[in-house]
C-alpha cells in the first residue's frame, strides 16, 4: 500500500475519536467531571507525544533552531486562526471555549458599563466597587430624536442614565427641563411607586442605560452609599416640585419609605450572546475551529510515516484519546445552541474525512523532501497542538474537573511515555 494512502487511514483511524465521543455525547449525559479526567488524560498522553515522539525526533533532524522557529510559527497560526474563527461562532463548538468567549464579552460590557457610569452624577456617588455591583442590572435603551422614553401617567418600572444626548421633560403646561449628558430621570415614580409625573422624550438622539425597578430596589438594600445617593437627588428633585406645582413632599416621601424592595438578582446574558453567535454562519466557524483543532495532528501522522510504514503508536493514541472527550464536550454544547444531532454527526464524520486527507498530504507533500524541512513542518503543527492543549483542552479539564485531573494528566502522561519506550 502507497505510504501516503496508509497515512490518510491512520489520520481517519485517530480522527474516528471525534465521531465516536460525539455519538456518546449525544446519546449519554457525561458529568463534568467524566469530560475532564478523559480530557485531562488525553491532554498528558498529547504532551508525552510532543516531548518524545516529535520535538526530540524534530531536534535531530533539523536542529534548536528548526524546532524553535517552527513551535512559535505553529503556536502563533493557531492562536490567530482559533481567534478569529471563536469570535465568528466557532467558541460554540466546546464548552472551555464558549466559557472563554462569554467572560471576555461580560468583561467588555462591563468595563464600557463602568466607563460611562463614571460619568453619571448618581453613579459616581458609589465607591467603586458599589459601582461594579451596578453593572449586572444595566440595560441599553436608544432613542432617536423626538422619541418618546415614558408618558406622564405610565408605571414607574425603570430608572434612566443619561449616557449621550439630552431628554426633555414636559408636562400639561409644557417643557419642564432638559436634562444633560450624565443626568438621572425617572427615580420618583420608580422608588415611590405612583405613576410617571411627566412625560420624557429624546431632544435629541438618545442613548440611556436602564435599570429596572427590581433590580434598582434590590441595589437600595445592598448599598448604604446608593440609598444615600439618591435620597440626596430626590431632596432636590423634590423641593423644585413643591416650588413649581406645591406637591405634598412629605405625602411623597412616606410612599417612597414604604416602597416594596423586592430581591431579584438579573444576570448579563449570556443566552442572547450564545443566541447572536449561533445563527447563520456559526456551523462553518464551528467546523473551522474543530478543523484548526485537528488538522496539525493529522499532519504529524502524515510527516512522522515518511520513510515509515507506521507513525508512532503513542501519537496516534494521543490524538484519538484527545478527540474523543472533545468532541463529547462540543456534542453538549453545541446541542444547547440549537444544533440537531444530525448535523452534528455529519460535522465530526466530514472532520474526520478531512484530517485523512490532512495525513494523505502531510505525506505525499513531504516525501523526498529534506530532513531540515520535514522537521520544520512537524515542528509547526507541534506548536500548534501545544497552544491547543494549554489555550483550550488543559483549562477546561481544570475548570470542570479541579485540581484532581492533575492525576489523570501524569497517567495519560506516562501512559504514553511508556508505550514510547517500550515499542
Amino acid at each position: 500500500m502507497p505510504l501516503p494512502v496508509a497515512a490518510g487511514l491512520f489520520g481517519l483511524l485517530a480522527a474516528s475519536g471525534l465521531l465516536a465521543g460525539a455519538v456518546i455525547g449525544l446519546r449519554t449525559s457525561p458529568s463534568k467531571r467524566t469530560l475532564a479526567a478523559v480530557m485531562a488524560f488525553g491532554s498528558g498522553t498529547l504532551l508525552s507525544a510532543l516531548a518524545f515522539d516529535l520535538c526530540q525526533e524534530a531536534y535531530h533532524k533539523g536542529g534548536a533552531f528548526v524546532v524553535v522557529g517552527g513551535f512559535l510559527a505553529g503556536g502563533f497560526m493557531f492562536v490567530t486562526a482559533e481567534t478569529v474563527i471563536n469570535s465568528k461562532g466557532g467558541f460554540l463548538r466546546r464548552q472551555g471555549t464558549r466559557d472563554v468567549f462569554l467572560r471576555e464579552k461580560k468583561e467588555e460590557r462591563a468595563a464600557d458599563i463602568l466607563a460611562r457610569l463614571s460619568e453619571v452624577r448618581l453613579a459616581r456617588s458609589l465607591p467603586p466597587a458599589e459601582v461594579q455591583a451596578i453593572v449586572p442590572f444595566v440595560e441599553e435603551r436608544r432613542f432617536a430624536d423626538g422619541e418618546i422614553v415614558f408618558r406622564k401617567g405610565d408605571p414607574g418600572d425603570a430608572l434612566y442614565l443619561i449616557i449621550e444626548g439630552a431628554a426633555r421633560v414636559t408636562d400639561e403646561h409644557g417643557e419642564v427641563a432638559v436634562l444633560p449628558k450624565g443626568a438621572a430621570f425617572g427615580e420618583m415614580a420608580l422608588l415611590s411607586g405612583e405613576p410617571r409625573s411627566a412625560t420624557v422624550s429624546a431632544a435629541e438622539p438618545l442613548r440611556t442605560y436602564r435599570i429596572g425597578r427590581d433590580d434598582f430596589t434590590h441595589l437600595l438594600t445592598r448599598s448604604r452609599a446608593l440609598a444615600e445617593g439618591v435620597a440626596k437627588l430626590l431632596e432636590e428633585r423634590l423641593q423644585a416640585r413643591a416650588q413649581q406645582a406645591g406637591v405634598d413632599t412629605a405625602e411623597t416621601w412616606r410612599k417612597v419609605a414604604q416602597a416594596n424592595l423586592d430581591r431579584h438578582l438579573s444576570t448579563l446574558e449570556e443566552k442572547e450572546l450564545i443566541e447572536q453567535h449561533a445563527g447563520k454562519g456559526a456551523h462553518i466557524a464551528i467546523f473551522l475551529g474543530a478543523l484548526v483543532d485537528g488538522v496539525p495532528e493529522s499532519i504529524v501522522i502524515g510527516a512522522t510515516m515518511v520513510g515509515a510504514s507506521t507513525p508512532s503508536l503513542s501519537f496516534l493514541a494521543a490524538v484519538f484519546l484527545s478527540n474523543f472527550p472533545e468532541a463529547m464536550s462540543s456534542a453538549s454544547g453545541m446541542t444547547k445552541a440549537g444544533f440537531s444531532g444530525a448535523r452534528i454527526l455529519r460535522m465530526w464524520g466530514g472532520l474526520m474525512i478531512v484530517s485523512a486527507l490532512a495525513a494523505f498530504a502531510g505525506n505525499a507533500l513531504l516525501s523526498g523532501a529534506s530532513p531540515r524541512l520535514i522537521a520544520f513542518a512537524e515542528s509547526l503543527a507541534a506548536g500548534g497542538i501545544l497552544a491547543l492543549l494549554t489555550n483550550t483542552m488543559m483549562p477546561e479539564a481544570f475548570e470542570m474537573g479541579g485540581r484532581m485531573v492533575a492525576f489523570s494528566t501524569i497517567v495519560g502522561f506516562l501512559g504514553a511515555f511508556l508505550l514510547a519506550v517500550l515499542h
